[in-house]
């Protein structure tokens, strides 16, 4: 099976409620979550974490206990090497389901970071079938051909259109992240619970969320020091340590999840550049004209809260 759709269609909402289905009928499933969507899903074990990357080991020895269901999150797992997960994964689930017939059901939700059409070895990958399974992505047409020859039932989810009366406002609506954002505040959530400034007083941003999911975010400190040559191949180490933690910026394709009050940044390219070609989610918060939203803790223990407010 294939679930596809626009985001925000409802493409997760489907999903979530078929594994419910399958736990209440007390069937076995994994599920192989590139992006940590999955984390809450009740009564399933989550095997690897955004630091910890998860060992198909472990996987394996799990699934082989009849009532326990698999979340496999890959957040560390670079996205480069997603594909060679998963094709060392399928053979060990292959011959599981072969002594067992478990897993009931294998769901890979954001399909195309884990079976790109790109991805060369994918034939070899993939078994010549592939029954009980559940494919889901927003890009059917970046999935590996031959996956998609497997696949006999599609699911299309959208959501329904909504039209505009002559004359109205047509501007952002109250409840969508789509429009221009002026940053407000750049903080740092201490473990005491303190707030404290992250790029000094008064930081300037500028953040812009497109309705058809583009986005771009930029965060610089309100005083940088300049380079004293004049030239910015010519700074000295403490210049060039000043320009680069004096700001934050990423842009390239985001999508909303209201449910779970999540924002997923789908990295193209950041100023910090182990960001490239990443998936970060953020927990968000928005009210009105007002947003904000958190960063995952950092070593120390603080937690970036980046604040915003929309402009009209």
């Amino acid at each position: 099976m294939l679930v596809t759709g626009s985001s925000g269609g409802g493409k997760s909402t489907i999903v979530t409620a078929l594994l419910e289905q399958m736990r209440e009928l007390t069937y076995q499933f994994c599920v192989i979550d590139p992006e940590g969507d999955y984390g809450d899903l009740r009564d399933t074990v989550m095997v690897g974490d955004a630091k910890r990357p998860p060992h198909i080991r472990e996987v394996v020895d799990l699934l082989a206990k009849p009532d326990t269901s698999v979340v496999i999150n890959l957040l560390a797992v670079d996205p480069s090497e997603r594909p060679r997960y998963l094709a060392n994964l399928l053979p060990d689930l292959g011959k599981l389901r072969r002594t067992t017939g478990r897993p009931h059901w294998i769901v890979i939700d954001e399909v195309h970071h884990c079976l790109p059409a790109k991805w060369d070895p994918a034939p070899l990958s993939l078994p010549r079938e592939l029954p009980a399974a559940i494919a889901v992505t927003v890009h059917p047409q970046e999935v590996a051909s031959d996956l998609l020859a497997l696949v006999s039932v599609v699911v299309c989810a959208a959501q329904a259109p909504q039209s505009t009366p002559s004359g109205a406002d047509t501007s952002p609506v109250v409840g969508t992240v789509a429009g221009t954002w002026i940053l407000t505040a750049a903080e740092r959530l201490l473990p005491d619970g303190t707030r404290v400034a992250d790029y000094g007083p008064s930081p300037h941003g500028l953040v812009i969320f497109t309705a058809d999911g583009y986005y771009s975010v930029q965060i610089y400190r309100a005083e940088r020091p300049r380079f004293s040559s004049g030239d910015k191949l010519k700074g000295t180490p403490e210049e060039y340590k000043e320009a680069s933690l004096g700001m934050s910026v990423h842009f390239g394709r985001y999508t909303v999840d209201p449910a779970k009050g999540t924002i997923t940044f789908h990295i193209d390219r950041a100023s910090f550049s182990n960001w490239d070609d990443t998936t970060q989610v953020r927990t968000y918060d928005l009210k009105g004209d007002e947003l904000s939203w958190k960063v995952p803790p950092r070593p120390d223990g603080s937690i970036p809260v980046t604040r915003l407010r929309r402009v009209r």
